[in-house]
């Protein structure tokens, strides 16, 4: 074989190494494609859509055979803004204009017509005019984004419509939250702990139940405030961070006072009608002082208890009998 024959041998080598090289590069650049995790397509400058993988598929509705090389990207934009934005960024994006954001959201509308929200990143390939963008499907996630709006902003409502105080604070007695009733009645000073801006005390509580409640349980009491002198009703239980980890201490207070005075009234009156029973049952032993009216009878000493016990309540009493 002479010099020159063995040279061509040599390239028809170097040729074939070089095609094997290239057919492994590009079946590890395919399964790479196709094992991102997440629904990835090629985008040509003119927006057609060269490369898509099976989750692009799947999220789409439209095979890979309808999508490579068939389809434009803008046939997959559900609303005419985001039609607009992205078209102005597909753009500029080859353009050079490196402002032009890489990650952003839009509606997709995928072949059965069903609208999905989707989270996209995007980004040119170097030394190309073609870019390759990652999309996924946040459609539940912002579904459930909604539905904690919505339940916050109710839970919002009633916390601010509650006639009573409401606050959260940690174990070093720092306030994290006050409805705002709570707000309005609290010292201004954020950084005061929660005995001193809200009871104007140097110490914690004398019923501070802050022990308990990060114990995991749930205390019930009643005090007297001493920067009002009111009576209040209060409720302290546990915030769970995660599962068996108390991070907060939840307490929503009621005023009572109406009800502590009422009981306060009572056990006054209580008291009196206790007095007078034992007033009037000491009179009983001075039932013959009278005499002729009642005398030693045993039947009108009776009738005469009757009076005195009855005398000592709030009953109505009806006498019956004859005369003489």
């Amino acid at each position: 074989m002479n010099h020159e024959q063995s040279s061509h041998t040599e390239d028809i080598g170097r040729h074939k190494d070089i095609e094997a090289a290239l057919r492994q590069s590009a079946e590890r650049y395919r399964s790479v494609f196709e094992n991102t995790g997440t629904a990835t397509i090629i985008i040509e400058s003119d927006t057609t859509i060269s490369l898509a993988n099976e989750r692009a598929a799947a999220m789409t509705g439209f095979s890979k055979e309808e999508l490579e090389g068939k389809m434009k990207w803008p046939a997959l934009i559900a609303k005419p803004d985001d039609l607009e934005k992205m078209m102005r960024y597909h753009k500029s994006r080859r353009r050079g204009n490196g402002t032009i954001p890489i990650e952003y959201e839009f509606t997709l509308k995928d072949k059965a017509g069903t609208c999905k929200e989707v989270f996209l990143r995007v980004d040119m390939i170097a030394g190309t005019d073609t870019s390759v963008a990652s999309l996924l499907d946040i459609t539940s996630m912002k579904s459930t984004q909604r539905k904690l709006l919505e339940s916050t902003s109710r839970l919002s409502g009633i916390l601010e419509a509650f006639e009573g105080d409401i606050y959260i604070c940690d174990a070093d007695h720092k306030l994290l939250f006050m409805n705002r009733k709570q707000k309005e009645a609290a010292a201004e000073n954020e950084e005061l702990p929660c005995h001193q801006r809200i009871y104007g005390l140097d110490a914690p509580c004398p019923w501070c139940d802050a022990e308990k409640v990060f114990q995991g349980q749930t205390v019930k009491y009643e005090f007297q405030n001493p920067a009002d002198g009111r009576w209040y009703y209060a409720v302290s239980s546990p915030v769970y961070a995660e599962e068996n980890i108390i991070s907060q201490k939840q307490t929503v207070i009621l005023d009572i006072h109406g009800r502590k005075m009422a009981e306060e009234a009572l056990r006054e009156r209580e008291n009196y009608l206790a007095k007078e029973n034992l007033r009037l049952r000491e009179n009983i032993r001075d039932r013959y002082k009278f005499g002729a009216i009642i005398g030693k009878s045993l039947v009108m000493q009776k009738v005469y208890e009757l009076i005195l016990r009855a005398a000592a309540t709030n009953a109505n009493v009806i006498l019956y009998g004859e005369s003489g």
